[in-house]
């Protein structure tokens, strides 16, 4: 009896330090993936601020070599069902070609993010060349 006990505390002090490495090293890869991200989003000029409702506003600089100053504006929040919606594109997008790049988001949240701000982005630049 006390050696089943023994054997249970071992195993859930194992599940213990296992969990603490687990965390410790998703920490680490948090802090380089955050300074990499704001390092990127200084390159491209991007920034965003918090809107009404928890909705994102995202302004991008740097696009327009003519004006490196000019704003390109879109708004993200989330509708009733829990999805991503796009608003408030400024200069318009078509939404043929924003739809895509949306449904990547709202199918890979782990992973989407990037994918979509790099997407929106690259919609932008094609918009002024």
């Amino acid at each position: 009896e006390v050696l089943a006990e023994e054997a249970e505390v071992r195993k859930r002090a194992d599940a213990v330090r296992a969990r603490k490495e687990e965390i410790e090293m998703s920490r680490d890869v948090t802090v380089e993936d955050l300074t990499k991200g704001l390092l990127n989003y200084r390159y491209t000029g991007l920034n965003f601020v918090k809107g009404e409702r928890g909705a994102l506003k995202f302004k991008f600089t740097k696009i327009d070599r003519e004006d490196p100053s000019r704003p390109f504006t879109f708004t993200l929040s989330m509708d009733e069902n829990g999805n991503y919606e796009l608003s408030d594109v400024n200069p318009r997008l078509d939404q043929y070609k924003t739809d895509p790049v949306l449904d990547g988001l709202n199918k890979d949240r782990q992973n989407g993010f990037n994918y979509f701000v790099v997407g929106m982005r690259k919609l932008f630049k094609e918009i002024i060349q």
